[in-house]
């Protein structure tokens, strides 16, 4: 929420609690949508190249499955890679999906 004043600006931020709450609806939404059960949902905050694999050893994961955008080249050099980092640091396999639309 964005509430002006003259001389004056105020921007109300979302809190963590309720970005939260966005995220968790939003996947139930999908999981809901697409008939997909048997899933634990988790939200993991921090960076998630070390939050997913410090996580999965946590869990004593056998498996991380993933996105990839499927960036090459300089996109790639520039943006970095996610799943790269989780296959670099997991204890685990990973297995990465490209999506659909990568480019």
């Amino acid at each position: 929420m964005v509430s002006l004043a003259p001389g004056t600006h105020h921007l109300s931020l979302p809190s963590d609690d309720d970005r939260r709450q966005v995220v968790h609806e939003h996947f139930s939404t999908y999981l809901r949508d697409n008939r997909i059960t048997g899933v634990q949902q988790v939200i993991l905050e921090g960076r998630p190249g070390t939050a997913v694999p410090e996580y999965a050893e946590k869990m004593d994961a056998s498996l991380i499955v993933g996105p990839s955008h499927g960036y090459d080249g300089m996109k790639r050099m520039l943006l970095g890679s996610v799943a790269e980092q989780i296959i670099r640091r997991a204890e685990c396999p990973v297995f990465v999906l490209r999506r659909r639309d990568a480019e």
